[in-house]
């Protein structure tokens, strides 16, 4: 015998291995989480804005994190070119922004941008999803270039709450931090408008 490995040997050894390296794996992102008995796991605190690096590791896959959320990072000075105000009024956060954010809370992040609903002519469409800052309006693109957290995110992200109706932010590891909130759908226009 010479000592060769079969091809059912080298394959159940690359599977020992790759079970090794997940143990490996799960033990290092495990240290980060709290104990959940339901929904998927989440993070011990909220990532500090503050706090450098911000940008999530490579390694890190958010998507089978439960949805968080933050206020702390909201634009509210002044108001938009069209009238808007960028505050919002203590009835939108409590009835609208909150409420939206907290429906999400048991899901995962995949679940978060897996939603979808019926668009005209029963089209099925993504209800949030990532947009580049660059195809938001100007006034847009040049307040989120003001912050120096926001100026380190190519991508916003947006949660559609009703039919015109979103909150824009970004996020850091599992954690959603809002920036504004759209009652018009003005921030990012309809290419249909």
């Amino acid at each position: 015998m010479t000592g060769k490995l079969s091809r059912a040997e080298k394959r159940k050894s690359r599977q020992a291995q790759k079970k090794e390296a997940q143990k490996i794996s799960n033990r290092i992102f495990s240290s980060n989480l709290v104990p959940e008995t339901n929904g998927p796991p989440r993070l011990d605190s909220k990532p500090d804005l503050n706090n450098q690096p911000r940008l999530s590791p490579d390694n890190f896959d958010y998507t089978k994190y439960a949805f968080e959320w933050d206020l702390s990072a909201s634009d509210c000075d002044g108001e938009w070119s069209w009238g808007e105000t960028r505050a919002w009024s203590e009835e939108d956060k409590i009835n609208i922004i909150e409420v939206n954010l907290k429906k999400q809370e048991n899901n995962t992040w995949q679940q978060v941008k897996d939603q979808t609903y019926n668009g005209a002519n029963n089209k099925r469409w993504r209800r949030n999803k990532y947009i580049p800052v660059c195809n938001l309006v100007q006034e847009a693109q040049d307040r989120w270039m003001l912050d120096d957290i926001r100026i380190e995110y190519p991508t916003t992200f947006r949660l559609r709450t009703m039919s015109k109706r979103r909150i824009w932010g970004f996020r850091i590891k599992s954690c959603f931090f809002v920036v504004w909130y759209d009652k018009g759908h003005e921030i990012c226009p309809s290419k249909s408008r």
